[in-house]
């Protein structure tokens, strides 16, 4: 599905983004010669194996190789990289998500509130939308979720998950970076 504002990477231009991407935040070290057209082969399997109507995204790109790199940095194996849209977009939640310290929250709460607002995001037209934080706080208090519902919002803005700004008259709006849903 895309929509006004999203963009589409396609087979012709998914290896030329992916090397950008790669020498832009200088991950070219973690993926040198073939180790990056063998990361894109994944990608694409990835993808492949869906529906015909999913599209790569430069975000889905940036989340799968930040989650490669990751492993990579850790010396960890790319063999069990998630083999699925879902699993590579919630890698990166559990990844970008502190696990201890003031203000963290456990994954499947972090991953309930993300799913929550993703389709607060999406809910009219299934076109992402900002949305304003007290909305935000209220879909996250009504879905019951076990945690206070301003401190995770904070922790979603902190993670990366959702940018604040100012919608002027301060109310911030919250734009989700990725929604999610079920």
């Amino acid at each position: 599905m895309t929509s006004k504002g999203l963009q589409e990477v396609d087979k012709e231009t998914f290896l030329r983004f992916q090397s950008e991407y790669l020498a832009k935040d200088d991950f070219e070290k973690y993926f040198p010669g073939d180790a990056a057209l063998k990361l894109g082969e994944h990608l694409l399997s990835l993808v492949e194996r869906h529906d015909k109507r999913v599209s790569i995204t430069p975000l889905l790109v940036k989340l799968y190789i930040d989650n490669a790199v990751e492993r990579r940095k850790e010396e960890v194996a790319l063999d069990d990289l998630p083999m699925s849209m879902a699993e590579t977009f919630l890698e990166y939640l559990r990844r970008v998500n502190p696990k201890n310290g003031e203000g963290s929250f456990f994954d499947d709460v972090v991953i309930a509130a993300t799913n929550v607002l993703g389709m607060c995001s999406l809910e009219r037209d299934y076109v992402p939308r900002d949305f304003f934080r007290e909305d935000a706080q209220r879909r996250i208090a009504e879905a019951d979720i076990k945690a206070d519902a301003a401190d995770l919002v904070d922790r979603l803005v902190k993670n990366g998950v959702l940018e604040e700004r100012d919608a002027g008259g301060g109310n911030p709006i919250l734009p989700c970076k990725f929604p999610i849903y079920n």
